[in-house]
């Protein structure tokens, strides 16, 4: 199967539905956006502040997703006051992703949406990445 293939098989899924994205401004969470933006009927990329990333993490979130023209919206979680986030164990990344997939999902589902999509890819599955399975 062609990259062609995969993306119309994206575009099948999201089309006429309303969508909301975990949206980091990466490359996969972007695709999705973008995506979404030409086929859905509604599309909200949500974003967390978590007060972890670099200075310009918002600009660029809001810039990506007024460029795509979907509606956004940013959920401030400070890190540095969570006691599990501030232990550093070894299931910190299990602990970070709840807190933030707990939000979106409930602001998205309060809000309407029928989907909750996110940039992960399967390759995210295979790494030593232990909090991707809170996604799953």
């Amino acid at each position: 199967m062609n990259l062609e293939d995969k993306i119309n098989i994206v575009k099948d899924i999201l089309k006429d539905k309303k969508v909301a994205i975990g949206f980091s401004g990466g490359a996969d969470s972007s695709l999705i956006a973008y995506l979404a933006s030409k086929v859905s009927s509604d599309v909200l990329a949500i974003t967390i502040d978590n007060h972890l990333f670099p200075e310009n993490f918002l600009k660029h979130t809001k810039d990506m997703t007024s460029e795509f023209g979907v509606k956004h919206h940013i959920i401030d979680i400070n890190f540095y006051e969570n006691e599990e986030f501030l232990k550093n164990l070894k299931i910190r990344c299990h602990s970070c992703r709840t807190l933030m997939y707990e939000k979106i999902k409930g602001y998205a589902l309060e809000n309407g949406f029928e989907y909750i999509c996110d940039g992960n890819n399967i390759s995210d599955l295979v790494a030593d990445r232990p909090g991707i399975l809170i996604t799953y």
